[in-house]
């Protein structure tokens, strides 16, 4: 069960939100230090390429592929596995949403992936 107030997750968090700052004030020519912080902060089977500002709610429950591509303002809500991507390229503005939701008593899995397009 999701429970935002965790001790683990508000420390997953509170890096993420560090490691993205730190991404999302790197130059462009800083590709090396991009790509440490990104290896940092996802699972990422080779380079990757996010333009900046990428945000993302812990960052460990995102795997991308070799030459993951995703253009401005990226968000990637990733609250639960699998928030996976091989090879893709997103368009401006793209919005990725992973969540798990427990309704009462009743365990309800949901994985909802939203694309806005600005």
């Amino acid at each position: 069960m999701y429970i935002h107030t965790d001790a683990e997750l508000a420390t997953g968090h509170k890096r993420a939100l560090e490691l993205t700052y730190a991404y999302n004030h790197t130059k462009p020519e800083e590709e090396d230090k991009r790509q440490d912080i990104l290896q940092t902060l996802i699972d990422a089977k080779g380079k990757v390429f996010i333009e900046q500002n990428f945000r993302c709610d812990y960052g460990f429950n995102i795997h991308v592929g070799n030459n993951f591509y995703a253009n401005y303002d990226c968000t990637i809500l990733d609250v639960c596995e699998p928030t996976q991507v091989r090879r893709e390229l997103y368009k401006l503005s793209v919005k990725v949403a992973f969540c798990f939701i427990e309704f009462g008593s009743m365990d309800q899995t949901l994985y909802e992936v939203v694309f806005l397009f600005a």
